[in-house]
């Protein structure tokens, strides 16, 4: 099988690049326009932490974040993000990077249906993509799939020009771009059939040294991840066992998810619950807009295919059929999926769908001589099969008519291909920028999260009071609490503390700034209560969200609280400095109670974590009520630190009469060893301190 090169390039007119400046221009604003909208969760703020740790120099990773299977991904991503962090260190600048990226995706998509179709085709291509709400969407995050639509479109346009046109250095090129793909997000493996499709058409015009070097590229950019897969085999054996366990399962999904990737359907879902407020003539549009372009799609897709079986095999038909076949690829590999099929997992797909619907109207007007051949030869095989002159001059009449009528109606096809493709970019280019606003302008639970503006204007405000900050947030585990992960990541190179502020507040003993998230008021709360804190004002985020909160905590405060008697000294170096109960302590009453501690000694294990437990005792030393919690990162710990924590206990009914006692003790988590109480000598002493008495009548 043959197929020609690619159809010589016109030169670029004035009225095409003026046409092209306008898209870009659209397909700019909607990828870089209005960063801080980008959403910015735990996922996001993996992949900075990987990325900030390589542009320090800190770490060079084998694997990226984890998959929703459960296997760590391909590290590439992280060595892509950690450029521009390298240089700000601001999660805008990767966020940049990924629009900047894309736009690029777009030109390169031009280029190269430019290349193969013709003028009509390129701007019609790079129309449908600049425009597509998803691929909009799929720009403006830290993200390994957002990073696929770029890497695809470039590893197809140096496929065709490798393998269709034989152009030196396109070859190792796409080998080295399929790898690079693949090494960003595992559905980058999915293009391999592609790339051995144009290598089976255009296999003579291959240069094996080219090859050789392509396969090499691609060796090196796998050879991190291929480590991790070697040496972590049998546990990886184990996960993707687990995760396929019940078996293929049902491909159903993937059409819908198809159909709204490649045409831009669906795209409100982004709103979440706000997507009902969302005005009728915008869900109208963009079920018509992603009509036209499903139409044009399939369309182009059977003719090509038409083309590639009924006429010679040319480049402009192997093109047409390479990107059919790119844009059907998550249809047919997870027709039967083995674990579930998630929307970004067709990223890869997005600048395919564009592609072959802006082909459409360039194979209907290539199809014009091929349509009057073909009708010529049966209207010349009519003629001869008649006896009569008379019947041999109505054939050729017949065929004289056919070559007439035929280009008329493909011409005609051809243009309203284009005027349909020409309104359905126009149309999604303005759904688009209204999703955008509409994102901007409130909460959308179920939608798009925690958008990045807020966050970066709470933290350069956080900056500008002190040099360091203590983060108050709804759990510190920087690894599964969303908060301490997104925060850290904007202090990255900044004195920084993580407190759980639903359970703890720390006392610095200088002035430093306070940064409260949202769910840890409780936190605030005790620095409120024992003078801690001024000046606190709110960073707000959309409307309906909860805000962000700034101020100066003073440092060497000293919250008043009931002294603890000695000894008060535990295994583990904390000394309990005293409490407060607010509230009766009394049968069926619910009260707070307040405990200070501080690190008195280095006896901790900064590899272990502690908690801190107080048991209501009544006068018999039988337990009536129970509140534990986590203390602070122990790796943060520092002799010096002074700890106010808060909790609430309630009595049961039936409980005796005070007075009671509280016994404070600590144990580590999970081992649960307990930190006893020291005596003087340094011995075990007791379980804990009894801190009382509580309730006293």
């Amino acid at each position: 099988m043959t197929a020609p090169g690619s159809p010589s390039a016109a030169p670029v007119g004035r009225r095409e690049w003026l046409a092209l400046g306008a898209i870009l221009l659209v397909a700019g604003a909607l990828r870089l326009g209005w960063p801080g909208l980008s959403q910015f969760r735990l996922d996001e703020a993996h992949i900075s932490a990987l990325a900030l740790g390589i542009a320090d120099g800190q770490e060079f990773p084998l694997w990226g974040t984890q998959s929703s299977v459960g296997v760590y991904l391909p590290p590439l991503a992280d060595y892509v993000y950690a450029l521009p962090l390298a240089i700000w260190k601001s999660p805008l600048s990767a966020v940049l990077l990924t629009g900047a990226l894309n736009l690029a995706g777009v030109a390169v998509a031009w280029w190269t249906a430019r290349r193969w179709w013709g003028r009509g085709a390129g701007l019609l291509a790079a129309g449908l993509l600049a425009a597509n709400p998803w691929a909009v969407a799929y720009s403006r995050q830290i993200w390994q799939p957002d990073l696929m639509p770029p890497l695809a479109v470039a590893w197809l346009a140096t496929g065709l020009a490798g393998f269709l046109e034989g152009r030196r250095g396109a070859v190792p090129a796409h080998l080295a771009l399929l790898a690079a793909a693949a090494n960003t997000h595992f559905t980058g493996a999915l293009l391999l059939p592609v790339t051995l499709f144009l290598a089976v058409v255009g296999w003579r015009r291959l240069r094996w040294k080219e090859v050789a070097g392509g396969l090499a590229v691609g060796g090196l950019l796998s050879a991190p991840y291929l480590v991790y897969l070697w040496r972590d085999r049998a546990e990886i054996a184990r996960i993707v066992g687990s995760a396929t366990a019940e078996g293929a399962g049902s491909g159903g999904g993937v059409w819908g998810y198809w159909r709204m990737m490649l045409t831009g359907d669906g795209a409100h879902a982004l709103l979440g619950a706000a997507s009902a407020e969302w005005g009728a003539g915008w869900l109208l549009t963009e079920k018509v807009a992603a009509g036209a372009v499903l139409a044009l799609l399939a369309g182009a897709a059977l003719v090509w295919g038409w083309r590639m079986v009924r006429g010679p095999r040319e480049g402009r038909a192997v093109a047409g059929l390479a990107v059919a076949l790119w844009a059907a690829l998550p249809l047919v590999t997870f027709a039967r999926p083995a674990t579930p099929v998630h929307i970004h997992y067709l990223a890869m797909a997005l600048p395919a769908g564009a592609m072959l619907a802006g082909s459409l109207p360039a194979a209907l007007g290539a199809g014009t001589a091929l349509g009057a051949g073909t009708a010529l030869g049966a209207g010349t095989a009519l003629g001869a099969g008649q006896a009569l002159g008379a019947g041999t001059a109505l054939g050729a009449g017949a065929a004289r008519g056919a070559r007439q009528r035929w280009p008329r109606l493909a011409a005609g096809a051809a243009g309203a291909g284009t005027a349909l493709g020409a309104g359905a970019a126009l149309a999604q280019a303005a759904l688009s920028a209204a999703l955008l606003a509409a994102l901007g302008a409130g909460a959308t639970p179920g939608g798009l999260g925690l958008p990045l503006g807020p966050q970066v204007r709470a933290a350069g405000a956080a900056r500008a009071l002190a040099g360091s900050a203590v983060l108050l947030v709804p759990g510190d585990n920087a690894t599964s609490d969303e908060w301490a992960a997104v925060l850290g990541i904007h202090f990255w190179g900044t004195p920084h503390r993580l407190v759980d502020g639903r359970h703890a507040a720390l006392f610095p003993a200088e002035d430093t700034a306070l940064l409260v998230a949202p769910g840890a008021e409780e936190g605030l709360a005790t620095y409120e209560r024992f003078g801690a804190v001024a000046g606190v004002r709110e960073v707000p985020g959309r409307a309906g969200e909860a805000p962000l909160r700034v101020g100066l905590l003073h440092g060497g405060v000293r919250p008043a609280l009931r002294p603890a008697p000695a000894p008060a000294l535990l295994a583990n170096g904390v000394e309990i400095l005293g409490y407060e109960a607010d509230g009766a302590v009394a049968p069926g009453a619910t009260f707070t109670w307040w405990v200070g501690w501080r690190v008195a000694e280095g006896r901790y294990d900064a590899a272990r974590s502690y908690h801190i437990t107080n048991q209501l005792l009544d006068a018999r030393g039988e337990r009536l009520a129970q509140a534990d919690a986590g203390t602070l990162p122990t790796a943060a710990w520092a002799v010096g630190d002074l700890v106010v924590q808060a909790f609430t206990l309630s009595l049961p009914a039936d409980a005796p009469p005070g007075p009671y006692t509280m016994r404070v003790g600590m144990y580590t988590f999970p081992e649960i060893e307990g930190q006893p109480l020291l005596d003087a000598a340094g011995l075990p002493l007791a379980e804990g301190v009894r801190l009382g008495p509580l309730g006293a009548e």
